[in-house]
C-alpha cells in the first residue's frame, strides 16, 4: 500500500480499526468492493439500498462510508445529506464512487459535498489511498461498543 506522510505501521493500525460501509446500487460492485476491502485489513460492509444503510447508521458507528452517487431511490447526494444529518462528524469520512463525471448537474452537486470522489471503474491502489487519506486526516472516528 503506497501512502503519502504515514509509516506503514500507522497504516496498518488505522486499516485494521476501520469500518466502512459500501453503498452501491449495484450490489454486485458493493459485494465486490466490500470484499476487496476485508482482504486489505479493512472491517467492511455492503448494503445496495441508502434506506437500509441509514438504518445501519443509527445503530452502528462506522469510520467510513463509500456511496455510489446515482441510485434509484435515493440518490448519492441525499444519501450524504441524510448521514450528515444523522451523524455530522461523517461529513469528512465519506466518499463518492461514479461513472458519471462527465454530467455538469453531477460535477456540481459532487462540487458542493467536497468530498472525494472515485470514478468509476475504479483501481483498487486509488480507493486505498483515499481511504487510507481520510482516515489519517480526519483522525479516528468515535467508536461504539459492539
Amino acid at each position: 500500500m503506497i501512502l503519502q506522510n504515514s509509516s506503514s505501521t500507522e497504516t496498518a493500525t488505522a486499516v485494521a480499526a476501520s469500518r466502512v460501509l459500501i453503498v452501491d446500487d449495484q450490489i454486485d460492485v458493493a459485494k465486490f468492493l466490500a470484499e476487496i476491502l476485508r482482504l486489505v485489513g479493512y472491517e467492511a460492509f455492503s448494503e445496495s439500498n441508502p434506506q437500509n444503510a441509514l438504518e445501519r447508521l443509527a445503530d452502528e458507528n462506522f469510520d467510513l462510508i463509500i456511496s455510489d452517487f446515482k441510485m434509484p431511490e435515493l440518490g448519492g447526494f441525499e444519501f450524504y445529506q441524510a448521514v450528515v444529518a444523522l451523524r455530522p462528524s461523517m461529513a469528512t469520512r465519506f466518499v463518492f464512487l461514479t461513472g458519471d463525471l462527465s454530467n455538469f448537474e453531477t460535477e456540481s452537486l459532487l462540487d458542493s459535498c467536497g468530498v472525494p470522489v472515485i470514478a468509476k471503474p475504479f483501481r483498487l491502489a486509488t480507493v486505498e489511498k483515499t481511504l487510507s487519506s481520510l482516515l489519517s486526516t480526519s483522525g479516528p472516528a468515535l467508536q461504539a461498543s459492539r
